[in-house]
């Protein structure tokens, strides 16, 4: 007669209905994890504070009302797109819900929000926010520490995504169609969630992660995490109802690890085929050397150039410390100086220990340290030194430390 054990025979149906439930109501509580719910939350919002893309002040660009919305046709070079609204006291806890649309925006451009705090004079807090494209975003401001007290002004301001494009191709025209701010709500934050797990952000240096988040107001817990923990309970609960074990235990590991992995890949290359698609609005129809030529950062590109030409007959090559007024100029500028013997001013090995005769020092966009000619000493950080100009074509200035022959 053929017996089996109680540890290898097939789960009840009511252990499956139990498994069944059970995941589901995990389901939930990611749900619920995900969104603050609270009780008694209305599906639509109780309250809300709405006004059309005219009611705003075009302060920076240009262009004017287009119906109902305002449209912007240009935009400074140097200074972007603003477009502002002043309010009334608004209650930032009554209303923590951002709706906003725009029509025709292109990826091209990174969008910031800004608001300005009753009581802060000129003070406003600004934050980059989800490329809305040519529908709607939403996004929970009750994330943000700042939002808080009466907001007395609130605003966007575009500028030229300086990763991806060039600054004389990112500007394509658009419309602030309509903002609304709102009282919590289960469409709202449910929104707002898939905002911050799937939003179409601009390229940032933290792009290629697929884990996140890309944006700065966060809307939540990390989507990796709220997968992990469900999976493992579902496993959890299988071990304990359906009696997974050996082999049976490996596949469901095995099957749950590849669902939550191919949640993220697409979540990923969702959101890269989206800022793919923005980056070819600014080189569709060029070909590959012609897009060669027209990088994001053409002009450090330029200064690059001309630092490698001034450096080139000198062998060995020389030690090189850059010093330039953002983090983001600086490594880019030491990307595009390879294969130069380049490093940051600040760091441990180039910095003061570094600082030495035969050194070159290149400064870009910095007003100090400063340069005297008739001394010939330079200004740095652990003191002024020695040193002869190379270079001095502002933004860029390049000095060889060691005294004068």
């Amino acid at each position: 007669m053929n017996v089996r054990s109680q540890s290898t025979a097939s789960p009840s149906r009511a252990r499956w209905i139990a498994f069944g439930l059970l995941s589901l109501a995990g389901l939930w509580l990611v749900l619920f994890l995900a969104v603050p719910l609270t009780p008694g939350l209305p599906w639509s919002p109780a309250h809300t504070l709405n006004w059309q893309g005219k009611d705003f002040n075009l302060v920076i660009g240009r262009g004017g009302e287009s119906g109902n919305a305002l449209r912007v046709e240009g935009m400074r070079p140097s200074e972007g797109a603003v477009q502002t609204l002043f309010i009334r006291d608004v209650d930032t806890a009554r209303y923590p819900i951002l709706h906003y649309r725009f029509a025709d925006y292109p990826g091209t451009l990174e969008l910031s929000l800004f608001f300005r705090r009753a009581g802060e004079g000129e003070d406003i807090q600004i934050m980059t926010v989800p490329t809305p494209g040519t529908g709607a975003a939403t996004l929970n401001l009750a994330a943000l520490e700042s939002w808080r007290d009466q907001v007395v002004e609130i605003g966007f301001a575009q500028f030229p995504d300086a990763v991806a494009v060039p600054a004389a191709q990112a500007f394509k025209p658009f419309s602030l169609v309509e903002v609304k701010l709102a009282s919590p709500s289960l469409s709202g934050l449910l929104r707002a969630r898939w905002q911050g797990w799937f939003s179409g952000g601009n390229w940032t240096y933290r792009s290629l992660n697929a884990q996140g988040p890309d944006i700065e107001v966060r809307q939540g817990p990390p989507l990796p995490l709220l997968l992990a923990g469900l999976g493992a309970g579902v496993i959890l609960l299988g071990v304990l109802l359906l009696h997974w074990r050996g082999p049976r235990l490996v596949r469901a590991v095995l099957l749950a690890s590849l669902a939550a992995w191919l949640v993220l890949d697409l979540r990923w290359l969702t959101i890269l085929n989206q800022r793919h698609a923005s980056t070819q609005l600014a080189y569709d129809g060029l070909s590959l050397p012609e897009r060669m030529q027209r990088p994001p950062d053409h002009t450090l590109v330029a200064a690059a150039g001309q630092v490698t030409r001034a450096l080139a007959s000198i062998q060995p090559p020389p030690k090189l410390v850059v010093m330039a007024a953002t983090a983001h100029d600086r490594g880019r500028l030491m990307y595009h100086l390879r294969p130069l013997n380049a490093g940051p001013m600040d760091l441990v090995g180039y910095g003061e220990a570094g600082v030495h005769e035969g050194v070159f020092v290149l400064l870009y966009g910095v007003d100090e340290p400063a340069f005297d000619a008739g001394s010939g000493l330079l200004a740095l950080p652990a003191g002024a030194v020695p040193a002869s100009a190379v270079l001095e074509r502002a933004p860029l200035r390049l000095y060889r430390l060691g005294a004068r022959p």
